[in-house]
């Protein structure tokens, strides 16, 4: 019996070899494919799939910031919503859709399947990260230094206190700013205005009962008056010692380092 099958040219074997790894090649194409960047809708959008499975790759989907959404007629399948990573790990929400507050997603005969979120990993850096690891933008201005107040000895020998920093900017899509440092505190006082004037007042007015009792003394028809007087001069003395006691007690603490620089304002966060 003769054989009646005929040998394979070299060019249908190529083209079966062609026919038998073009799909391999598409296949491992998809499976290497970079993920799709997630959507940000901030507009009225409508999404026909047409029966259609889209494949996210383990990449973004739709971030609905504003506004509304409608999807119809299909699979979503495969998507990840991941947070980015910081000092603190942002939140991964979504999985497929993310609807922000505010915003709409309407939902019209459409499968969901294998979408995922995971949270951002935290300790790394010096910023939290972000929802999903979008808006990764610039940080906003940070916010003015507090101020140091007037010290006005008449009414505190020690130092103000300084003010606090005002809070930094905040932006929509940007890190917020940090917060302004607290304004330095005020040196304390190196002298007592009121104190000084009080003793010399308290001297002053001792020195005028003093003549004032002299000349009364000095006259016969007058010594009852200086009797009285007398009793004046004591109560003036005391004033007196009770001035000169409170500045010394104020120069002692200055000596000692109880009133001194004022410090300076902690830094914002």
């Amino acid at each position: 019996m003769k054989n009646t099958q005929r040998p394979v040219s070299a060019r249908s074997r190529t083209a079966l070899s062609l026919a038998v790894l073009l799909p391999l090649c598409i296949s491992a194409q998809s499976l290497f494919a970079a993920p799709p960047a997630t959507t940000i809708v901030t507009t009225n959008q409508n999404v026909d799939l047409a029966g259609a499975t889209t494949d996210g790759n383990g990449g973004g989907g739709y971030f609905v910031q504003s506004n509304s959404l409608t999807i119809s007629n299909g699979k979503l399948i495969n998507y990840a919503a991941t947070g980015g990573n910081g000092s603190g790990g942002g939140a991964g929400l979504g999985g497929a859709v993310f609807v922000n507050s505010g915003a709409t997603l309407t939902i019209n005969n459409v499968s969901f399947i294998g979408n995922s979120v995971t949270g951002g990993a935290g300790g790394v850096g010096t910023e939290g990260g972000t929802l999903n690891g979008l808006f990764t933008g610039s940080t906003a201005t940070a916010g003015t230094d507090g101020y140091t107040p007037v010290l006005n000895d008449f009414v505190d020998i020690n130092g103000t206190t300084g003010t606090k920093g005002n809070n930094g900017g905040t932006g929509a899509l940007q890190f917020g700013g940090a917060g302004g440092n607290g304004g330095a505190g005020s040196d304390g006082g190196n002298t007592s205005t009121s104190l000084d004037l009080g003793l010399a007042s308290a001297i002053l007015d001792l020195a005028g009962v003093i003549l004032e009792m002299g000349s009364a003394f000095a006259n016969p028809f007058t010594i009852n008056v200086g009797v009285g007087l007398a009793i004046s001069t004591t109560s003036a003395a005391i004033n007196v010692a009770n001035a000169a006691l409170s500045l010394d007690n104020f120069n002692k603490a200055l000596a000692e380092g109880q009133i001194g620089l004022g410090g300076t304002g902690g830094n914002g966060g």
